[in-house]
This record gives structure tokens, C-alpha cells and sequence, in this order.
């Protein structure tokens, strides 16, 4: 494909290029283009790579916050199951178990072995269902089928 210079020739394409002094043109591959178009494909290109990278930096953000909450709800469901055994102190009986990465039903039985175990080596950290629990009722309430 030729170019326009060697289509119109050096005199006639100098001719053209002096009237188009104010209204610049771009010349590829033979093709005219006006300046103002390739400036707004530019622009367009820049916004839209701007825009990239601002949904990037907001997709890195979800999936870090994703992790976080997958965290507090496994936590969550180790704290259940821990409340469940009815510990003394909950805090320590929790320091006493390790989680992993497990989820669901796997997280559930694994903690509930431990939970097992634990309970075999320290029974002091939970409350024994053998226990006598006192429940204080104020006077004027009835218990058991007492009349007043």
C-alpha cells in the first residue's frame, strides 16, 4: 500500500499540509486520521485503564475481607461448640484447641474429639453434670407445688 505522500506527490502533499497547518492529521499506514479522534481514543483508553485498576484494588479488598470473614465465622462455630461442653472458662478451653483450616462437619468433629479428650485429661475446666446447681427463687415464688 502506498502512502499519500507517494500517491499525491512531494509538491501537492506540501500543498495540503501547509492548509492543513491549524487542523493537524495524523498519517498511518497511508490512512488520514484526524488528531482530535486519536486524542479521544487516548483518553478513553487512559480512563478505561484507570478503571481497572481502581476495580482490581477493589476485588483485592473483597477477597481479603472474604478471608476475614471465614475466620470469625469459623471461630464463631469453635466458640459454640466449646460453649456446648459447658466450660468454667471458656477462654481457657479454647487455648486448649486446635482448629486448622477445617470447615463444616470436619471442623465440627475434630473439636468435638478434642473437645472429648480435653475433658477425660482436665475435668476440672468444665462444669460437672453431677454437680448440685442451686437456683435461688425469691420467697414469694412457689417451688415445687409449695403453697404460700
Amino acid at each position: 500500500m502506498s502512502t499519500v505522500k507517494e500517491i499525491l506527490g512531494d509538491e501537492i502533499y506540501a500543498q495540503i499540509a501547509d492548509k492543513l497547518d491549524g487542523k493537524s492529521l495524523l498519517i498511518d499506514d497511508g490512512r488520514l486520521i484526524p488528531k482530535h479522534r486519536f486524542d479521544c481514543i487516548n483518553i478513553s483508553l487512559k480512563e478505561h485503564k484507570q478503571l481497572v485498576a481502581e476495580l482490581r484494588e477493589k476485588a483485592n479488598a473483597y477477597d481479603s475481607l472474604k478471608h476475614e470473614l471465614d475466620k470469625v465465622k469459623t471461630e464463631l462455630d469453635v466458640l459454640t461448640l466449646i460453649m456446648r461442653a459447658r466450660p468454667k472458662n471458656c477462654i481457657a478451653v479454647r487455648a486448649n484447641i486446635k482448629v486448622g483450616t477445617l470447615t463444616g462437619k470436619k471442623l465440627e468433629r475434630d473439636v468435638n474429639k478434642q473437645l472429648a479428650a480435653l475433658k477425660a485429661s482436665d475435668p476440672y475446666l468444665f462444669i460437672d453434670d453431677t454437680e448440685c446447681v442451686y437456683r435461688l427463687v425469691p420467697v414469694r415464688d412457689r417451688i415445687d407445688g409449695e403453697t404460700k
